[in-house]
């Protein structure tokens, strides 16, 4: 399963970065293939032109998230963050409401707590969110692992204490293989989630942001047994208000919802039911907008 984009049409979007997100995206990028088009604002996010300002009658969201959320393979109109964002509009303009959502999309193939906690503490706010989304994947625990891994086969600076005390409690080390790191890791799944998990609540209280964990289940791959309440009550516990899209895929062959054979992050219809779901979700937050 190509999980992270590499090889891809959009894959001259990404350049590397000098801290723990090891990469992010270029700044006002744009490439094309076939009527697919990858486009990123002059901020480096894949989301229309935005001011650090917020206008009075925006209600702004920040999406945090990996490659679901960037949206690998998909046209910038076609990833579920844009079509939550016209699906919420259209429901408050048909309510007679004043207020519009705006989504900056923060989310970049690959990334995971470590990142998203970088992206707490040296960007997002910048931008005065009134709600953050977070989101969360099946088989997290894995992919966190997968993550730590990379960053320490390649050297880079953890930067946080937390993720330093276990690199170095685990025994893990630049030039042992991948496979080596991520077994000598595995038993430190859960400390890796809950630091991301502790930090990036921490931002939101610290600012007095609202802030929402949302649960997004992988397309043609059933989570391991017990991941979502698990991760669910690590969420609660950490003070995030919870949802899920689980049954967004209700009714559909999910082989048909996923990008090709080989790869299982959603395709067009993937993302419109995903971002229609997560309107639903949403709807109660929504409807106290004025």
């Amino acid at each position: 399963v190509n999980t992270r984009g590499r090889g891809q049409w959009f894959s001259g979007s990404e350049v590397a970065a000098p801290d723990i997100r090891k990469r992010t995206l270029k700044p006002d990028f744009q490439v094309k293939s076939g009527n697919k088009t990858f486009t990123t604002n002059h901020w480096g996010m894949r989301s229309p032109e935005c001011d650090t300002a917020k206008p009075d009658s925006v209600y702004r969201i920040a999406f945090i998230g990996s490659s679901y959320e960037m949206g690998s393979g998909v046209s910038d109109e076609e990833v579920f963050a844009r079509v939550f964002e016209k699906e919420a509009n259209a429901w408050l303009q048909a309510q007679g409401k004043t207020m519009r959502v705006e989504v900056l999309n923060f989310s970049v193939g690959g990334y995971s707590w470590p990142q998203f906690a970088w992206l707490c503490d040296n960007r997002v706010y910048d931008f005065h969110p009134d709600r953050i989304f977070v989101f969360s994947h099946t088989e997290e625990k894995q992919r966190i692992v997968g993550v730590m891994a990379r960053l320490i086969q390649n050297g880079l600076d953890l930067e946080y204490e937390e993720l330093k005390n276990i690199k170095n409690v685990s025994g893990a080390q630049q030039s042992m293989s991948r496979t080596t790191i991520q077994n000598l890791l595995y038993p430190y799944q859960h400390n890796l989630l809950e630091f991301g998990y502790r930090k990036v609540s921490a931002s939101a209280r610290k600012t007095r942001t609202k802030i929402s964990w949302v649960y997004v289940p992988a397309v043609n791959r059933p989570a391991p047994a017990g991941e979502y309440k698990y991760l669910f009550t690590l969420a609660e516990r950490h003070y995030f208000d919870c949802m899920t899209l689980q049954g967004a895929y209700a009714g559909f062959d999910e082989s048909k919802l996923q990008l090709t054979a080989t790869d299982n992050h959603p395709n067009a219809k993937g993302h419109e039911l995903l971002g229609k779901k997560l309107v639903t979700e949403f709807l109660p937050e929504l409807t106290d907008l004025r």
